[in-house]
């Protein structure tokens, strides 16, 4: 067998090299082993008396070699129905190298966000066909919406390009920060959850009839349209209200708050429409 030592740092197992104390910041950490020994089924009488070799000999390629003699290489070819060859994604990456980055120039950005715990929040940035080397942070980095909404608003700039966000399992975390109060049982319950998100014809059809400008604005930021805007709220990134306005005149003056990104909400017609305005 092999004797093999892990630490845990930051709530993860990190394979060390040996078991001697370390220290990780201020912490002493003291390693632990693992046993591990390959072994075959031959290895095994217990096994070898039920006759399960039998069964195993019985077994079609390349499950027989894997199960039998441990041999998880085989087999590893493509799938018949695998569109993309592997050895061409092999290629791929083998070419890949990182070019300067330029956050006005970003096309489309992924996000798989981890609302803390152990996962971690990654961003994956793309300028054209070139995608830049994947952003990461550890969960307890990101542990709220907010942060990771900041964060990516950083990253992407004056691009304002379309985030794409994998939000399976955020809607069953609980969360009683605002504009959410009331925490999620199972999926968000307020509309105002959906922050900076189209969720529906409606919203997009109203983003369509207003112009925004200037846009970053150093002060003052003014908006047209034909219709009658009936309300305008602003947020910071965290969702939290800054300002609420009826009727509103055409104008808003952001120049007592800090250089920033910030959310603008209008109403009209039964419907709304959110935009990210920036504070220089």
């Amino acid at each position: 067998g092999e004797l093999r030592w892990y630490a845990a740092i930051d709530g993860r197992d990190v394979p060390v090299e040996s078991g001697e104390p370390f220290y990780h910041g201020e912490e002493l950490i003291r390693p632990q082993s693992r046993t591990f020994i390959p072994a075959r089924v031959t290895d095994n009488k217990y096994l070898m008396d039920t006759g399960y070799m039998a069964t195993l000999q019985a077994l079609p390629e390349p499950l027989r070699s894997q199960m039998l003699y441990g041999d998880f290489s085989a087999g590893q070819d493509d799938s018949e129905w695998q569109v993309i060859p592997t050895a061409w994604v092999r290629q791929a990456q083998s070419r890949w190298a990182e070019r300067p980055f330029d956050p006005g120039k970003v096309t489309s950005a992924g996000l798989d966000p981890s609302r803390g715990g152990r996962d971690q929040t990654v961003l994956a940035l793309r300028e054209g066909w070139h995608y830049h080397r994947l952003q990461r942070w550890e969960g307890h980095q990101m542990d709220t919406g907010g942060k990771v909404a900041a964060k990516t608003v950083e990253l992407i700039g004056r691009s304002m390009c379309p985030v794409h966000v994998d939000v399976i399992g955020i809607g069953g975390q609980f969360d009683n920060s605002g504009p959410c109060d009331q925490g999620y049982q199972f999926l968000p319950r307020y509309r105002e959850d959906f922050i900076g998100v189209v969720l529906d014809a409606d919203e997009v059809s109203l983003g369509q009839h207003i112009r925004l400008a200037p846009n970053p604005t150093d002060g003052f930021v003014n908006w047209s349209t034909e219709l009658t805007i009936d309300r305008v709220d602003l947020f910071d990134l965290l969702g939290r209200p800054l300002r609420s306005i009826d009727h509103p005149q055409p104008q808003l003056d952001l120049s007592e708050l800090p250089a920033g990104v910030y959310l603008l909400r209008f109403q009209a017609e039964g419907a709304s429409w959110t935009t990210q305005v920036i504070r220089r």
